[in-house]
């Protein structure tokens, strides 16, 4: 897959190095992107919906394992033309693929 190459050539050094990364994409680039970072099998990703204008915020274990998934839907209301977007987080924490069921 192309974005592979795109992640371990460009991306993850950044992200390694401590930065902060904003990718954007197509929808089926970053469903690639989702499958591999959470380990998803074809089914699941198949049934993935990544709604356009949503951010998806990933949270990294020292061994670069997602730990967790944040989405953050911006409203007419919120950043930047009325303040931080302190109250728009949306579905917040989402389970890791390593965290057993509740």
């Amino acid at each position: 897959m192309r974005v592979l190459v795109v992640w371990h050539q460009h991306i993850f050094p950044h992200l390694r190095s401590g930065r902060k990364i904003l990718f954007a994409a197509h929808g089926n680039t970053l469903r690639a992107l989702v499958k591999y970072l959470e380990v998803l099998p074809d089914d699941e990703i198949a049934e993935l919906n990544i709604p356009t204008g949503i951010l998806l915020i990933y949270e990294f274990n020292p061994v670069f394992q997602v730990m967790a998934r944040y989405s953050w839907k911006r409203t007419c209301r919120s950043w930047p033309w009325y303040g931080p977007p302190s109250t728009d987080w949306v579905g917040c924490r989402h389970r890791s693929p390593s965290e057993p069921d509740p």
